[in-house]
């Protein structure tokens, strides 16, 4: 009986949509007659996922799971007892522990692995946000990325040196020196590194940033074009009433004079 290997786990990190090689060594192996082999991934309680099958010296893929499909491999080396597994096109999801089982009339033997994915940092974005003081809010923030550490400076002086991202929003610094700021940050974790650079000339002591200031003004311009369409509607208005009035004055006026000349007319027939 070859046993099991658990004692120590050892980890195979890949990277984002690349390629992993989970090792599986047993040297005891002599042949393909009886000999077994299953690679599948623990999930927790439940039934473990299969991967991939070998049996007799044929690959058996009745029972891969269907996330695996067509993402897997082996090339058994059997004179040197390695029996690794290749999955490609790695995904977050794939993060795990995977035991390589081998099982042959000897006896059997467990082999794990764990697998650990890691995705390269993105270049990180700079920004500079002016407070009421007339200081500066500085944030550096890389959107893709495991596990990044930032490096942060301004005017050649390290403000952040090797400081992890808190909660996934990147970092942030406050400068109370005076303009301008030459900004420069660094991103990187255990397989890329990635740098930005932003040279900001000034900040408004003012509280309100450029696109508050903007929104502003243009609240303010929308007050002030309502308002000047009430009043020339009030004009419009007050126009047309006059107009109304003074037709009507003016019919009345028509009215009596028709009255005096019909009264004088008649006055001149009777005599």
């Amino acid at each position: 009986m070859f046993g099991s290997e658990k004692s120590s786990v050892p980890t195979v990190t890949a990277v984002l949509h690349g390629t992993a090689v989970l090792p599986c060594s047993v040297p005891f192996i002599s042949g393909t007659e009886d000999l077994l082999v299953s690679w599948v991934k623990k999930i927790g309680t439940k039934p473990s996922l299969v991967l991939h099958a070998f049996h007799k010296g044929q690959f058996n893929l009745t029972y891969q799971a269907p996330q695996y499909r067509g993402r897997t491999n082996m090339s058994p080396d059997l004179s040197n007892g390695r029996l690794d597994l290749t999955l490609t096109h790695v995904e977050h999801r794939d993060e795990g522990v995977y035991v390589c089982q081998v099982t042959n009339p000897a006896g059997y033997k467990d082999i794990e692995v764990r697998l650990t994915v890691i995705a390269p940092v993105s270049d990180p974005v700079l920004s500079v946000s002016c407070r009421p003081d007339g200081s500066a809010e500085i944030s550096c923030r890389a959107q893709n990325g495991s596990d990044p550490t930032y490096s942060l400076s301004v005017n050649g002086r390290i403000e952040l040196d090797s400081v992890p991202s808190v909660s996934g929003s990147g970092v942030n610094i406050t400068v109370s020196s005076a303009a301008p700021w030459n900004i420069s940050c660094s991103v990187r974790n255990r397989i890329s590194e990635r740098n930005s650079s932003l040279i900001s000339e000034s900040c408004a002591e003012s509280g309100t940033s450029g696109g508050d200031r903007g929104r502003f003004g243009l609240w303010i311009s929308v007050g002030l074009f309502c308002t000047a369409g009430v009043l020339l509607g009030c004009y419009i208005f007050y126009r047309r009433r006059s107009s109304s009035v003074e037709e009507v004055k003016t019919v009345k006026e028509a009215g009596m004079w028709e009255s005096l000349i019909t009264l004088f007319a008649f006055t001149m027939s009777s005599d």
